[in-house]
């Protein structure tokens, strides 16, 4: 449970009010699914800054080939040497004991009641990834269990600003998704000049800074409409499909509008109606191995293989047994159980997954053979 007191006075915006007990928001628990989030003590108003953290005090991680280390674990690195600090800071309080990420935590069956063996290729080889040797060794100084908390608190908990630039803010990272958030985060560098999007789109690069010793300016939590008191502050993690959001931030929604699903070559070598490529060299070009499946209709580059007219709609039904069948198995019980007390959620979050993608491909399936 976070030292709600000490978060508070973070967010108080003391240095400007006579009165400490005047703040904008509370950090409150919202549910057991959300968790902790922040919810406004007064009405707000569009455009009204609610949390404001100096840019000097985030965590930041660059996506560069020149780097000894990934972003992440850049990141990861820097939290940990702040976690294992002798005085704790107010904001660590605040995060989670446990993201439950898919490659960090979930067991093979686990992963397996996902339904989608592109995805679940996908899980398992960014869990070898941070498994690795290499990875164990650097962090060898750490107890593992803590750089495994802290790989699941940059994934879930960092934004993106700029071009292969991450930032993990104190604070402004515990507001929640929605899907029609009633906020955004943002990059201010003077009182004149504002820019930024919303959370995990690209938030506007910084302004050169000439002749500073570090970061200036802030990172903000800002209302974009106006908010009434008691309502909880929310942001969009971005446009995401539920393969990016149950990756790396450990959910999926039943009913995700952005959704897609993922056809692999293996898949067109399983299914009959798919012609070679006109161009030979085209599958070893980066991204030409995978075609996606969206509500907006059928990726271009599918359309190009199809040599049967039932042929797409033979493939979606295929991809939908997969799900069903695992649907099938846990009716009847033949998935084998696990005693850990995550194993519900685990199911709950998997189900979430497959009924998302269900709607997608009984929508596709519909549309092909209208």
């Amino acid at each position: 449970m976070p030292d709600v007191g000490r978060l508070q006075r973070m967010v108080s915006h003391e240095d400007d009010r006579d009165d400490q007990d005047d703040h904008l928001i509370d950090i409150r628990r919202i549910d057991d699914e959300q968790g902790w989030g922040f919810v406004v003590c007064c009405d707000i108003d569009e455009g009204q800054a609610l949390v404001s953290v100096p840019l000097s005090q985030t965590i930041t991680g660059l996506d560069d080939p020149g780097m000894a280390l990934p972003w992440s674990l850049q990141m990861v690195e820097q939290l940990l040497v702040r976690k294992y600090e002798d005085s704790a800071e107010p904001w660590m309080d605040s995060l989670p004991v446990h993201v439950d990420l898919p490659f960090l935590y979930w067991h093979d069956d686990d992963i397996a009641r996902l339904g989608d063996p592109a995805f679940i290729r996908e899980i398992v080889s960014l869990r070898a990834f941070y498994r690795s040797p290499d990875v164990r060794a650097y962090f060898s100084e750490y107890d593992w269990e803590d750089v495994m908390w802290g790989v699941a608190m940059v994934h879930s908990r960092s934004f993106v600003y700029s071009e292969g630039k991450h930032l993990f803010s104190p604070l402004i990272d515990m507001a929640n998704h929605d899907d029609v958030p009633n906020a955004c985060v943002r990059l201010v560098f003077s009182p004149d000049l504002c820019q930024g999007q919303v959370a995990t789109d690209e938030i506007a690069p910084p302004r050169p800074i000439v002749d500073s010793a570090e970061p200036c300016g802030v990172f903000e939590l800002t209302a974009t409409r106006a908010i009434k008191a008691g309502e909880q502050v929310s942001i969009s993690y971005g446009a995401q499909p539920n393969d990016v959001l149950l990756l790396y931030f450990g959910f999926a929604l039943p009913c995700n509008e952005h959704d897609l699903v993922t056809v692999t070559l293996e898949d067109l070598d399983v299914v009959k109606g798919f012609a070679e490529p006109s161009d030979p060299s085209e599958p070893s070009e980066p991204g030409n191995d995978r075609f996606f499946i969206t509500k907006q209709g059928v990726d271009p580059r599918l359309l190009e293989r199809v040599a049967s007219p039932s042929a797409l709609a033979d493939l979606c039904r295929w991809k939908l047994d997969q799900l069903l069948d695992v649907e099938r198995k846990e009716h009847e019980g033949l998935a084998p159980p696990r005693k850990e007390g995550c194993e519900a959620d685990r199911r709950r979050t998997a189900s979430c997954y497959r009924k998302s993608k269900r709607a997608l491909l009984e929508h596709a399936v519909k549309s092909l053979t209208a």
